[in-house]
């Protein structure tokens, strides 16, 4: 039984989902109060898509029954500046979100319009593009509409005549209340084929011109915006340089890249080691597929499918590769910061992650890894939205961007797990900074990248100051919860923080109820007490050790092994009429099990198999124990039950009761033989039960009731331990078994099980034939997997 302490602690968890529920309820409340989208439906998705509509018919084109995407959009980064920077206070500055809503005929994918909504309804920009017509003016607001061909067939055509009433429309819709200050640039009357221009000069700055731009095509508009011109060597030149949230997201792009480049190609040492474990890959590429496909069909993805696909281009096709590229490239990264955590011991911060990978969700570890993390996605929530709620007084338009104008924004939430710089990038980092000694040195490498990621997630164009403390806050926030919840902890808590603001921020009570909720089943799950973990969900990679010290550790191992060895019994006892066979297999250069005999003073023979807690070290050295305080009892008592006692009084009272101290336990099965009679007297101290074959009965598991040796005191053990008799008759075997026999898995995971066990007795063969046929199944069925746990048994066939 190979385990040992390691995993989330108790109140870690609670603190951290206690705090992250309350916050997440916090936020249920408070979000939709800073999104004016809700408050005003103006800015919902529907009533931009009906406003584009609106605006098109008026401008000549009947699009009623045209598809609708909408998307929220940023001002281009060189803008950022200019406006900071400026003096203008114009109306006519362009807000920093707004949205792009897109029309797509039906009957011809290649034809679209393109429609710039601000947040108070005004037009930023039309235009209409498809195929076969002439080329015309690319100049404008830097969209990639301006550089499709334009459809001189899609709107209704223009007279000459008419031109005049066009351009004030259209103007009126671009500048509102400043339409009357705008002037032709040029005494040319607008031309049915060509541009025609007007400019304003901004009333707070002499060096700034706003100019609206229109664009003709055999009297159709196709195209028509407004944008600043602005004398660069008067007013940019001027400019200094100042940080800004772009040059942050830029920084923070940047890590994400060198962070997931670096662990690919760190990935192939991996390869080489054999630690990186393919099975794993394969699971989290499908979980990582699985949540990114509501996005296709419900979310903004699908909008931009959509456009793609009408247009019949290869793009859409090329798209949804480069999605699935992005999936497999997030798993690998996962898998191969897992693989390096084995390396620079923080194996054990892994732990949950692996067992849940392996499916076991109802471990105690796993609760706790879950609703720590829930509840810190809820505290990097309110990271992520304070810079919005301590700069903007007023509710912001659609300032959390939480899915955009998604028609599926919790679709989209949850496909940011696919994201290598919200999961994969952010674990690879703080497993790579933990190979560092100095504890100082190895907090800031892990505080940087991991605030730098936390900043790329961040949106918000508001304060560059508020965003680096929000980051800031959000790395700490990161590292703590790997150091006392985990990796699966963190796993959780990047997205979580994504659908708690998506739920908060749609009025999608559903998320946000089923987020508590399995915050609180984790909690509960949790705050039970936990099984020792397992160390075949810790391993450690030793290669990096130094040669020397290796060959050294190895040296002094091998001469433990020898030594342990020579303590267990070189001869089975002589027993007329019986054959006696055992075998110890360790997993580790030392074992945790045990086999012996003794004789007991009423005559019978004492035939006992124990394991240890834990493994390594530390598991021999509590063997040790037992077997000598075994054989010093044997010497006075001969009851198998009173053995037991005795031993568990002495085991209980050798193990740490201090307060953290990792509680010792070694299971057990005790079997007393009368050769004369056959009869075997059996106890079971928390042990696999022994497997019986008798000709006549069968195959049947002995399993008289028992606890652990040294895991309560007497006033628990002693009255919940129970003795089974039963009789070996000629031809009939009795096995006494570890559970590195049983619990042996292959590299799927499949145990081997009792069946298998069973199934291996009914050739009648020798005792050490036997013992030889268990292990060889044990090696078959495994397939060349590692062994996880010692192996020990005790045979005994009753011959005549």
């Amino acid at each position: 039984m190979s385990a040992l302490r390691a995993g989330p602690g108790r109140w870690p968890t609670l603190a951290f989902a206690v705090l992250g529920l309350a916050v997440g309820g916090w936020l249920w409340v408070a979000v939709p109060q800073r999104d004016a989208a809700q408050r005003d439906a103006r800015g919902t998705r529907e009533a931009l898509i009906v406003r584009a509509r609106e605006i098109s018919k008026e401008f000549g084109l009947a699009a009623d029954d045209w598809r609708a995407t909408a998307k929220l959009s940023a001002k281009p980064r060189s803008e950022d500046r200019f406006y900071s920077d400026s003096e203008t206070r114009s109306t006519l500055a362009r807000p920093v979100r707004f949205a792009d809503v897109v029309l797509i005929d039906p009957r011809d994918g290649e034809r679209r319009v393109s429609v710039r909504l601000g947040e108070d309804g005004r037009l930023l920009g039309w235009e209409i593009a498809g195929k076969g017509s002439e080329d015309n003016d690319s100049s404008g607001d830097g969209d990639s509409e301006s550089e499709q061909r334009t459809d001189s067939k899609a709107a209704k055509p223009v007279s000459p005549a008419a031109l005049g009433p066009m351009v004030r429309l259209v103007v009126q819709h671009l500048a509102g209340v400043e339409a009357e200050r705008f002037r032709p640039i040029s005494s040319r009357p607008p031309e049915p084929d060509g541009s025609y221009e007007l400019e304003e000069q901004d009333p707070a700055s002499s060096r700034l011109v706003w100019q609206i731009r229109l664009a003709f095509s055999k009297g159709h508009l196709v195209k028509a915006s407004l944008q600043p011109d602005v004398d660069e060597e008067s007013l940019l030149g001027r400019l200094r340089w100042h940080l800004t949230t772009g040059d942050l997201r830029v920084v923070g792009s940047l890590v994400v890249w060198i962070v997931g480049f670096g662990a690919v190609l760190i990935g192939f040492q991996s390869l080489q080691r054999r630690s990186f474990n393919w099975r794993w890959f394969a699971v989290c590429a499908a979980v990582f597929a699985g949540l990114l496909a509501p996005s296709a069909w419900l979310g903004a993805w699908s909008d931009d499918l959509a456009v793609e696909f009408a247009k019949g281009s290869s793009a859409g096709l090329w798209e949804v590769l480069g999605r699935l590229f992005v999936v497999a490239w997030c798993a690998w990264v996962v898998l191969v910061a897992e693989a390096r955590s084995q390396r620079f011991g923080g194996s054990a911060a892994w732990a949950s992650m692996r067992m849940a990978l392996s499916g076991r969700w109802r471990d105690a570890w796993v609760a706790r890894s879950v609703a720590a993390g829930i509840g810190a996605g809820a505290l990097m929530a309110l990271c992520r939205i304070a810079p919005e709620m301590l700069w903007t007084p007023e509710p912001h338009w659609r300032a959390l961007d939480v899915g955009g104008l998604s028609p599926g924004p919790v679709a989209d939430a949850l496909a940011s797990f696919a994201q290598t710089g919200v999961v994969a990038a952010p674990l690879f980092a703080l497993v790579w900074a933990a190979r560092f000694r100095t504890a100082w040195l190895r907090a800031l490498l892990m505080l940087i990248p991991a605030a730098l990621l936390a900043m790329q997630q961040t949106r918000t164009d508001l304060s560059a100051a508020l965003l680096l403390w929000s980051a800031l806050a959000g790395g700490a926030l990161t590292v703590v919860l790997y150091s006392v919840a985990g990796a699966l902890a963190v796993v959780i808590a990047l997205p979580a923080a994504w659908l708690w603001l998506a739920g908060s921020a749609t009025g999608a009570q559903g998320v946000l109820w089923a987020l508590a909720g399995l915050g609180i089943v984790g909690l509960l799950g949790g705050l039970r007490e936990a099984e020792p973990v397992d160390a075949r969900w810790t391993p450690v990679d030793e290669a990096d050790l130094p040669s020397t010290r290796r060959e050294k550790l190895k040296a002094e191992f091998t001469d433990a092994r020898e030594a342990q060895q020579r303590m267990l019994p070189s001869t089975a006892p002589d027993l007329p009429g019986y054959e006696v066979a055992a075998v110890c297999i360790p997993a580790a250069d030392v074992s945790g099990d045990l086999y012996d005999f003794h004789a007991l003073p009423d005559g019978r023979t004492l035939l006992s198999v124990a394991d240890v807690s834990g493994k390594g070290m530390p598991a021999a050295l509590y063997m040790t124990l037992c077997k000598g305080v075994l054989a010093a009892i044997c010497e006075e008592a001969s009851e198998p039950a009173r053995i037991a006692m005795l031993a568990n009084r002495n085991i209980h009272a050798a193990g740490g009761r201090g307060r953290g101290q990792r509680k010792v336990f070694i299971t057990a099965a005790l079997a007393a033989l009368r050769p004369e009679s056959g009869e075997v007297e059996i106890v079971r101290a928390g042990h696999n039960p022994p497997l019986l074959a008798n000709a006549s009965d069968g195959m049947s598991f002995v399993k008289p009731s028992g606890l652990a040796f040294g895991l309560v005191g007497p006033g628990l053990f002693d009255p919940r331990l129970t003795s089974q008799k039963v009789s070996l008759a000629p031809g009939a075997t009795l096995v006494l078994y570890s559970d590195g026999i049983t619990e042996a898995m292959d590299r799927e995971g499949n145990l081997f099980g009792e069946e298998r066990l069973a199934e291996t007795l009914r050739a009648p063969s020798s005792a050490r034939e036997l013992c030889t046929r268990i292990v060889e199944a044990v090696n078959t069925f495994v397939g060349g997997a590692a062994q996880h746990d010692d192996m020990t048994l005790v045979v005994v066939r009753r011959t005549a």
